[in-house]
């Protein structure tokens, strides 16, 4: 039987791991996050909402004698498509596409166009929803750590998601570090939010066409609200992380699971802006003609190039442990000032803090201690999760 002195020691430290983990479950400046805080929730809903409705004209225009021009047909296959290989929407179902299987830089997919050939930042929309989506360093927002020791589950989501949809575990998630990266765990996001959100889109094309105008007039609501709400990061758009903080999109930490789109033009140019060019200051009837007029929408697009983008070296091979990364910086990248930025999210009501906060400053999340204070490191290797030490202390109390 435990002793009085072991009772009291154990009864301590389930306390102090109830300090630590309200502690860790803070934002900036103290602000609690309220159990189930939901990151790049809002950003999801704009996106998905284009995805649908982008789908749904495009399907509608394969069974109805109007159709979109030439311009705004573009506009749509590149949108959810990209630039190349089949259009055909069945293609993309619920697994996950195999060139995600091959582990690349989720810096350059995510935030540049310079490198890479096939894959980069608004190629097409469901590479965005990925950058957007995906978790990151170690399932991140989806746990926590305490010195190493041991771990808890946030209860955070990320994109309207639990952890159950999005991560088998701890060791999941698509980041870069320092050369290293890892992308384990992707068929589970791909199905939930690729995949999820295109299997709810409205009729599936079953009205034959019917409702052609009004999928166009659905295109145009949802790409304006979709490209308002992006935001100026460093003379680049960015739909979530943090306002203001123009951190590289390498899924790092929470600050840096975003789309970061990187000045791209001409073959490059961002899907959203070639839809919205499409659809600037044209009327409807200028935007949908006799069919006989346009090009076949059902020859295929070219064939992809080879992927020129870095390969990266997988987490954890060759035996070689990660180290965790610095408080301050967690890719151990320099980080300017212009970079720190503000720091600050956009959380709905459904997302964000808890209302018992009593900053009235309505300054968003501050993520400046993002990563837990420097006391909190986390784990980073592929090995067991060690249990506290605590556990091992107790029994020299006897």
């Amino acid at each position: 039987m435990m002793t009085r002195k072991m009772q009291l020691w154990m009864m301590v430290c389930f306390l102090l791991m109830g300090v630590v983990r309200a502690m860790v479950s803070r934002g900036p400046k103290g602000r609690p996050y309220k159990d189930g805080s939901d990151f790049n929730g809002f950003y999801y809903n704009n996106l998905c909402d284009v995805f649908q409705a982008t789908a749904e004209l495009w399907e509608d225009s394969n069974k109805s004698q109007k159709v979109p021009n030439d311009e705004l047909q573009g506009a749509l296959d590149k949108a959810l498509f990209g630039n190349y290989g089949k259009r055909d929407l069945q293609e993309i179902t619920e697994t996950l596409p195999n060139d995600y299987k091959q582990l690349r830089n989720r810096k350059e997919w995510c935030g540049s166009c310079k490198n890479s050939e096939r894959y980069y930042p608004v190629r097409s929309i469901t590479p965005d929803l990925m950058c957007l989506c995906a978790p990151g360093y170690y399932s991140e927002p989806f746990f926590y750590y305490w010195f190493g020791w041991t771990y808890w589950e946030t209860g955070f989501k990320l994109c309207h998601k639990g952890r159950s949809e999005m991560a088998n575990n701890q060791y999941d998630g698509w980041y870069v570090y320092k050369g290293y990266g890892q992308n384990k765990g992707l068929e589970k996001s791909w199905k939930a939010v690729v995949w999820g959100c295109l299997d709810k889109r409205e009729d599936k094309g079953v009205s034959g066409g019917q409702n052609i105008k009004e999928k166009l007039k659905k295109l145009n609501t949802t790409i304006l609200k979709f490209t308002a709400t992006l935001k100026e990061s460093g003379g680049r758009h960015k739909p979530g992380g943090y306002d203001d903080h123009y951190t590289a999109s390498d899924g790092s930490d929470k600050k840096r699971i975003h789309v970061h789109y990187d000045t791209c033009d001409k073959l490059k140019k961002p899907w959203w802006k070639k839809l919205k060019e499409a659809l600037h200051g044209k009327t409807e009837a200028q935007l949908l003609v006799d069919h006989s007029t346009v090009t076949n929408t059902q020859d295929p697009l070219p064939p992809p190039p080879e992927e020129k983008g870095e390969i990266m070296m997988t987490a954890g091979e060759d035996g070689v442990a990660l180290l965790p990364p610095s408080h301050e910086n967690p890719t151990g990248d320099t980080t300017t000032a212009e970079e720190e930025g503000s720091g600050t999210q956009v959380m709905t009501p459904s997302d964000g803090l808890s209302t018992d906060s009593t900053d009235t400053t309505g300054s968003g999340i501050q993520n400046k201690e993002e990563n837990y204070g420097a006391h909190f490191q986390y784990l980073r290797s592929g090995s067991h999760v060690n249990q506290p030490l605590w556990i091992f202390s107790a029994s020299f109390l006897t």
